[in-house]
């Protein structure tokens, strides 16, 4: 048996670093990570599929001043990224179990030190776990939002994601807590609050129909936009 080669693996200054030597094929899996800033010692916790494309990510997000963690953006931005490392925390192939253990670590860390934010939970209803995905220039809310519109299987779009050589297919950012009447609607000049106010408004029959309407061509008077957010989503 051939013994498995182990380095220590550096990319692109320190950003990018080992703490021990791992099995170089190690990054192409999958589990919890973290990036921490030397300087302040603040910690920003994420979970991937692919170490190795996740960190590529998050390092182009921040040196485009991009990314959607504003208080990392602004330490990057002050301290330079060779004050940051991201490093493995644990592999884990399951996603579920990768969403727990992410929970898990940002929940055991101070908040002073921690860069994610701590979100709460009513209980009231179960929340949404969704991940947006960008597959041939174009940027989709869910996989499955991604599968109906290029009309290619939920399977062959996730094996597609995992494949790091596959640049046409990334994913990007998995949201919890995040519900679908989260948008604010223009239906024909008119504005609305909410999916579920024009559905009131009988002009339409679910939310589901007024999120297809806002991002079909066919509907060019219907637009979706995010609250909080000051852009409209690409028609698709």
């Amino acid at each position: 048996m051939v013994a498995a080669m182990t380095i220590p693996y550096q990319l692109s200054t320190n950003f990018i670093t080992m703490q021990q030597p791992l099995n170089l094929f190690e990054f192409r899996k999958g589990g919890v990570y973290k990036i921490i800033c030397i300087q302040n010692n603040k910690i920003y916790f994420g979970q991937t599929s692919c170490f190795i494309r996740r960190g590529f990510q998050h390092l182009s997000l921040l040196q485009k001043s991009q990314h959607s963690c504003l208080e990392l953006q602004k330490d990057v931005d002050l301290y330079g990224l060779n004050a940051f490392r991201f490093e493995i925390v644990q592999i884990e192939t399951e996603l579920n179990k990768r969403l727990k253990l992410e929970n898990k670590w940002i929940e055991n860390t101070p908040s002073n030190n921690l860069y994610n934010p701590k979100k709460t939970h009513n209980f009231k209803t179960k929340p949404r776990i969704a991940q947006q995905v960008k597959t041939l220039g174009y940027i989709y809310p869910s996989i499955a939002e991604a599968s109906r519109t290029i009309g290619k299987s939920s399977r062959n779009i996730r094996m597609k994601l995992d494949d790091p050589l596959n640049c046409d297919y990334e994913r990007i950012e998995y949201h919890r807590n995040k519900y679908f009447d989260e948008y604010e609607v223009i239906v024909d000049g008119q504005y609305f609050k909410s999916t579920s106010l024009v559905v009131s408004a009988g002009l339409a029959k679910t939310t589901r129909q007024v999120r297809d309407r806002c991002r079909s061509v066919k509907w060019q008077k219907w637009s979706l936009v995010e609250k909080r957010s000051n852009d409209y989503p690409n028609r698709e």
